[in-house]
């Protein structure tokens, strides 16, 4: 966004030394056109700076996966069962191909 202001401030001051028409109405629509680009830019921002959910929600969300690990690992997709281990466990899970999981 600075980088647009910087070329709008260069774009001003050389309508101030231009003479001709056509050159100052080129000048006057590159202008309009980094100013809509600038818009653009600070409504993207505008878009990522926001929180998708409250601290409340997702803390909530938290807890009762937590508390109930049995029905997410049930009911969830292996997206959810992946997040539930790094969340149960603090390392990776030593597995054996003969014995199966082993105990930490």
């Amino acid at each position: 966004m600075a980088e647009i202001e910087k070329q709008s401030a260069v774009f001003l001051d050389r309508i101030v030394e231009a003479s001709s028409q056509s050159v100052i109405a080129r000048y006057e629509q590159r202008i309009t056109e980094l100013e809509r680009e600038s818009l653009v830019l600070a409504e993207k921002l505008d878009a990522k700076a926001a929180p998708r959910k409250r601290f409340a929600e997702v803390f909530e969300l938290a807890l009762a996966a937590i508390s109930n690990p049995c029905s997410v690992w049930e009911s969830g997709s292996l997206a959810r069962r992946h997040t539930l281990l790094k969340a149960a466990f603090e390392d990776r899970l030593t597995y054996c191909r003969n014995e199966g999981f082993r105990t930490p």
